[in-house]
């Protein structure tokens, strides 16, 4: 019975973990060129927009811990689910430049408020062994809408029009909401936040303080830096980029998307089997090795087998990143210093993704080319992987601090 409510409870994961980052995210970018012809704005305000939602974000880990902790980590996944569907069907009635940043303000708190309370989930309901796995999977998984973004935004955009789009969204979203709740409620793991996970009188421990010090903890946060910076702007001026100034095709925009999806989609297994055998510091080398590869292909012309292999290394990469920092947190801190770690590093990232996607944005009006953002981020990738090999082997073992 506590296998089945186990299988149950990662399921439900994720499923609201892929809808989270498929139906918003990453979902934008596929439509970007039309959304910004539709409301009449140029790059340099989409980048604003972009860049400000980052902020969203931020302001948004400290909330999703005080949420946990009140009302519970899978209440508060559910709840923010449903909200965003109804954040969706506002994207249907966008007029303009104010409304396209509101509700992507508030967009933006929908994947941090699914993805820090995982830490929490793992804790309260999982053993201390399955939670890399864990959270791999779950990082692994939005590559699944990732793949059906592609296909959904074509239909759409060749048989109706974007607005349209956003509104199917709302609606499949609300139906995944529906099958969640009823799942989490049949096997009863919807409540208040467990007693192992309630804050207490005593602080972390000098535990999370000696490790944010030590050079292992410096090089992780340098990490999620870098990480924000690259692997959160990439996708978001990737169709403008092909479309408007390598004049790629519709089609070939598709089947980039999908084979991004789909080549992240057995990452989280395959990752998850290197962490265990070469460990993090391996696997942080080989993600930013295959973000340096996909930038690289960007660089030529745009035919299909540079494009297909941008898109299968970016797409890998970006599927296992995100858990990485937590999948290695929850084995070498205790629960609650994990928690506050990762809401830090998730800060820290959140600020790279800020400046990159602001950046991002102005770059194109201010030099007249994406090209130079996708170059810079081919830099930053190749510091990436230069930091996770300075990575001292033995601060990555588990401490046993649990």
């Amino acid at each position: 019975m506590a296998k089945r409510r186990e299988w149950i409870i990662v399921a439900v994961c994720i499923l609201l973990t892929t809808t989270a980052f498929g139906f918003g995210m990453y979902l934008i970018p596929m439509v970007l060129p039309e959304m910004t012809s539709g409301l009449g704005l140029d790059y340099a305000r989409i980048g604003t927009i972009t860049g400000g939602s980052q902020v969203a974000a931020l302001l948004a880990i400290p909330m999703a811990d005080l949420v946990v902790r009140r009302f519970g980590a899978l209440s508060t996944i559910i709840t923010a689910h449903f909200s965003a569907a109804l954040l969706l069907a506002g994207v249907y009635d966008l007029q303009g430049f104010l409304d396209f940043f509101c509700l992507s303000f508030l967009l933006r708190t929908w994947p941090v408020m699914t993805w820090i309370p995982m830490v929490v989930v793992a804790a309260e309901h999982l053993p201390l062994n399955w939670r890399p796995t864990f959270f791999t999977l779950v990082s692994a998984a939005s590559c699944v809408c990732v793949s059906f973004d592609g296909f959904f935004s074509s239909w759409f955009l060749t048989h109706s029009n974007w607005r349209a789009m956003w509104m199917a969204a709302s609606m499949i979203n609300v139906g995944v909401g529906l099958i969640s709740l009823a799942a989490l409620k049949c096997c009863g793991a919807l409540g208040g936040p467990s007693k192992k996970t309630m804050p207490t009188q005593t602080s972390p421990g000098e535990g999370l303080t000696a490790w944010l010090k030590s050079p292992g903890g410096i090089l992780l946060n340098a990490i999620f830096l870098i990480s924000g910076l690259t692997f959160i702007s990439f996708p978001v001026y990737l169709a403008p980029y092909l479309r408007e100034e390598l004049n790629t095709g519709l089609s070939t925009i598709t089947l980039m998307w999908s084979v991004m999806g789909l080549a992240g989609i057995p990452a989280g297994l395959i990752f998850s089997v290197i962490v265990a055998r070469m460990g993090i510091k391996f696997s942080f080398v080989l993600i930013f090795t295959l973000g340096i590869t996909a930038a690289a292909c960007l660089g030529g012309a745009p035919a299909m087998v540079p494009m297909t292999l941008s898109a299968a290394s970016f797409g890998t990469a970006q599927a296992v990143i995100y858990g990485m920092g937590p999948a290695y947190l929850s084995k070498v801190l205790s629960v609650s210093a994990a928690s506050k770690a990762f809401a830090l590093g998730t800060a820290i990232m959140t600020i790279g993704g800020l400046i990159g996607n602001f950046l991002g944005g102005w770059s194109s009006d201010l030099l007249g080319s994406f090209k130079w953002a996708y170059m810079a981020t081919g830099i930053l990738f190749a510091v990436g992987a230069l930091l996770s090999i300075l990575l001292v082997p033995k601060s990555l073992e588990p401490t046993g601090n649990h």
